[in-house]
């Protein structure tokens, strides 16, 4: 057994309010506060058990629990907690729920798993388990993600956050929260500062508003929030219930409703097919414009 040394700074057994700041006991070789209703200490195992209203704490990282256990030995380690288990992160104003947590607080890594329930201001991330690997900053929700703030959800099988920067992976569906569009795509990155995001993947956009209802698929877009535009790339579908426009790449401004088309593109309606290098349609004052190398131009009449 190695020799550690660890302060009681009360009896063995106590009573304690989780809302104290001060530990009750601590390891000081590891920096480690802890404490519980009750706990026992293994020595020749360096095992220590916290049961009832347990807590674990390692600088700004606070773990709640209903039972905590304690591996402090230098070749393990780590500590495990079992129910309404919480992770308070005060230098990431952050606040994660789950069934069940290990902490490898060596190697700064905090695992939940069990109904996860990640809080960090107005954004609420719902999954199967989360690893959070505090030295880097860095999330890896995993397991029927679910990302909500105030403008929309998200959903997919996957999710990594790192700075301000977040990897959506597999299955995407994002839906603005007024049910006016929805997204979907295999793979999304998402600034969480300037909510400027990326998709890739059989890209699918559906606008659902009354007046404008349409359907976009691309392999790839790029949305720009803070210019209200969206960057449609490569083998790019437009289908209303007018007409549709094939292109190599689209640009659509959503506060003007304006659509410029460029490369190679088609337009076909019910009685109409026309061939241009650039097309452009102003849905507000009912605009439009084929320009360059036009083929099968026929009259069209906006209404």
């Amino acid at each position: 057994m190695s020799h550690r040394i660890f302060y009681i700074l009360i009896p063995l057994v106590f009573l304690f309010s989780t809302n104290q700041i001060d530990a009750d006991a601590y390891l000081a070789d590891v920096d480690i506060h802890y404490g519980a209703d009750s706990y026992k200490v293994n020595y020749e195992k360096e095992i220590i058990t916290a049961i009832g209203n347990a807590y674990f704490k390692k600088q700004d990282k606070l773990l709640l629990a209903r039972k905590i256990v304690i591996f402090y030995s230098e070749q393990v380690s780590r500590a495990e907690c079992f129910g309404d288990v919480i992770l308070k992160d005060s230098g990431n104003n952050s606040v994660i729920k789950g069934n069940y947590g290990l902490v490898k607080y060596n190697q700064k890594l905090y695992y939940l798993s069990g109904n996860v329930r990640f809080n960090k201001r107005n954004t609420e991330i719902l999954s199967d388990r989360v690893y959070y690997y505090s030295d880097q900053k860095r999330y890896l929700f995993d397991g029927e993600v679910k990302y909500s703030n105030i403008e929309y959800t998200i959903t997919s099988d996957k999710l990594e956050i790192k700075n301000d920067l977040a990897n959506f992976i597999g299955k995407v569906v994002l839906r603005s929260n007024d049910k006016t569009t929805a997204l979907f795509s295999n793979y999304m990155e998402y600034n969480l500062k300037n909510n400027d995001s990326f998709f890739k993947g059989d890209v699918v956009y559906q606008s659902n508003q009354s007046n404008n209802s349409f359907i976009v698929t691309a392999d790839a877009v790029k949305y720009r929030k803070s210019l209200t535009s969206y960057y449609l790339m490569n083998n790019v579908f437009v289908i209303t219930n007018k007409y549709r426009v094939n292109a190599d790449y689209m640009v659509y401004n959503s506060n003007r409703d304006y659509l410029k088309a460029v490369g190679d593109v088609i337009v076909k309606g019910n009685s109409f097919s026309i061939k241009a290098d650039i097309y452009t349609i102003n849905n507000i004052n009912k605009e439009i414009n084929f320009l360059r190398d036009i083929n099968g131009l026929y009259k069209i009449e906006s209404r």
